[in-house]
């Protein structure tokens, strides 16, 4: 009886603690995944930077990104709208072309 119940109560309460702890590392993992990325795309930037070709890569793919806008049109026009204004995130050649949208 009473025992049965105890002991089926502690092995939820365990199930329910394992799935957390794999939960939290899953979320772990995806945040050092993450991080990791943004480092290598930071270093990425850096190297581009180096070699003084950033603005003509920034202008060519700003270029890509609004034909694709206004390609598909709807809703991807209003996200390029929306970062065009994000002056504190993309480049310039971004903001420029974008801001066309």
């Amino acid at each position: 009886g009473s025992n049965d119940d105890d002991s089926a109560n502690k092995e939820t309460i365990n199930d329910d603690n394992t799935a957390e702890q794999k939960n939290e590392t899953k979320s772990k993992n995806a945040k050092q995944h993450m991080l990791s990325i943004a480092n290598q795309l930071a270093d990425a930037e850096d190297a581009l930077d180096k070699t003084g070709n950033s603005s003509s890569v920034h202008e060519r793919n700003a270029n890509r990104l609004l034909q694709l806008f206004r390609a598909n049109a709807g809703v991807y026009i209003k996200v390029g709208q929306h970062l065009a204004n994000l002056d504190l995130l993309l480049p310039q050649e971004y903001l420029t072309r974008l801001s066309s949208l």
